[in-house]
């Protein structure tokens, strides 16, 4: 494992779970609030931690989106050993260069297998969020450049 490639990975998961916590938002604005409200996000959501955030999202699913409110608690996890693992070690010179476990020092991190779980279970989690709040309500729109695409209904986009 080399240097640029922690760093890069590091970069895509925390963002991902930026974006994952972002749609977290929304869903429960959405819920809450039944639409939009920046006074709901500034002075409510923006003090809560993700997993706070995931265990309210978990009171008010139904037990048939428990697995995804899990994987959800699982990729923070990573996300959390991603942030603080720190820097790669070589113990000897015969030894590959390797990532510590911020948890246990002591440990070797599997970089490489919780990257590719994170990778792996990113997509159907941002599919998820996105359809639990379109049905609660929310409108999403992603910008694709030169417009702005509707993640809720396939006929409306805007320019």
């Amino acid at each position: 494992m080399v240097r640029d490639a922690v760093s890069e990975h590091r970069s895509e998961v925390i963002e991902g779970l930026i974006r994952l916590e972002a749609m977290v938002d929304c869903l429960i604005n959405t819920h809450y609030t039944h639409g939009p409200s920046m006074a709901f996000h500034e002075q409510v959501l923006a003090h809560l931690s993700f997993s706070t955030k995931l265990a309210i999202v978990e009171r008010f699913l139904g037990p048939e989106d428990s697995a995804m409110v899990r994987m959800l608690f699982r990729l923070n996890t990573v996300r959390n050993l991603f942030a603080h693992c720190g820097v790669l070690r070589q113990d000897t010179s015969s030894e590959a260069p390797s990532v510590v476990n911020p948890r246990k020092p002591g440990e070797k991190l599997d970089f490489e297998k919780l990257y590719a779980e994170f990778a792996a279970e990113l997509p159907g989690l941002e599919t998820f969020l996105i359809a639990r709040a379109c049905n609660k309500g929310a409108r999403i729109f992603i910008n694709l450049g030169d417009r702005w695409k509707s993640m809720c209904d396939e006929d409306e986009d805007a320019a």
